[in-house]
């Protein structure tokens, strides 16, 4: 496998065609990721106004949540409906996004429904690589260390045990042969993962990037900024990924409370989406000295340590 590093920040090109964004949505008893595609397609439009969004859901979510469902249908441009026998939501949507590329047409960005952006998308498109991603907890290969499963997983299946891991939450897609092949060849290493207990994609996904002799891309850590490992993955950002499987954790976040917002009275705050959007800062607390220095406000960090200061000293 070769690996190319791209200056996204010195490349100039020409986006020929219209952006397309896709997002994958599943649904079981409640109808949270729904709420939180609908979030994630406000602030696309935000950021990439031009932007195609395409969702793609399946049809046993689809009938479980219509209502909700309804109402994501009418903010997205167009919506492919799939099949898929999986009993829970989380197995069909890795189903769905293992085979993403077979349902689409045209090259895209897939995002996570918790990847959120918050400024533009277009460098992603730089590269002229068939499919691009970031390292996994936006981490140097270097100091990456696999979780325990991965290596025994990919060694008993007679897979390669990948050098460079990617996160699978934001993924450049270029329509050719050979990224339909790469999207073939992950579903089933997936499905081979699954009957094994291990559920993850990422895994399978890595595993084929070892393997395959194509030019794989690495996107610049901007566009999947996972403040989950390390608060400063939120510096200059693109997208933010806010990592969602535990979620009355992440109650700090402003992604939270947009989305139980959502939730509760159906209405969306836009106020709030455009004040997140517009400063990058994810956590709901803005007084929060740390994380305005993750986020690199350094004088706004140093502001409100005065401040703070101040205030300590009148009272």
């Amino acid at each position: 496998m070769r690996f190319q590093n791209v200056d996204f920040e010195h490349t100039l090109f020409i986006v020929l065609e219209m952006m397309q964004i896709a997002i994958v949505v599943t649904a079981g008893e409640t109808d949270l990721f729904i709420q939180m595609a609908r979030v994630n397609t406000a602030a696309i439009r935000i950021v990439e106004p031009q932007a195609r969004v395409v969702c793609v859901v399946d049809e046993q979510s689809a009938c479980r949540q219509a209502a909700s469902f309804k109402l994501l249908f009418k903010e997205v441009d167009d919506v492919v409906t799939v099949e898929s026998d999986f009993k829970d939501a989380a197995s069909r949507s890795r189903d769905l996004k293992t085979r993403l590329r077979s349902f689409l047409i045209g090259d895209f960005l897939f995002l996570d429904v918790d990847a959120v952006p918050v400024a533009s998308l277009q460098g992603a498109f730089a590269t002229k690589c068939k499919i691009a991603a970031c390292y996994d907890r936006n981490l140097d290969p270097r100091d990456y260390v696999l979780q325990d499963f991965v290596e025994p997983l990919c060694r008993e299946s007679g897979w390669s045990v990948p050098s460079r891991y990617f996160n699978s939450g934001v993924i450049l897609w270029r329509d050719t042969p050979e990224t339909h092949e790469f999207s073939a060849c992950w579903h089933s290493r997936w499905l081979h993962s699954q009957r094994e207990g291990r559920h993850e994609d990422q895994p399978s996904f890595n595993s084929i990037v070892e393997e395959r002799d194509f030019d794989f891309g690495v996107l610049p850590n901007k566009f999947n900024g996972m403040i989950q490992w390390k608060r400063s993955n939120a510096a200059r950002a693109h997208v933010i990924h806010f990592y969602t499987s535990c979620w009355e954790s992440k109650q700090d976040t402003v992604f939270y409370q947009l989305v139980e917002k959502l939730r509760a009275s159906g209405e969306l705050d836009y106020g709030m989406l455009e004040r997140f959007v517009d400063s990058r800062y994810p956590w709901v607390d803005d007084t929060w000295i740390q994380g305005q220095i993750a986020c690199g406000n350094y004088s706004r960090a140093a502001w409100l340590a005065v401040k703070k200061k101040v205030l300590r000293c009148a009272r």
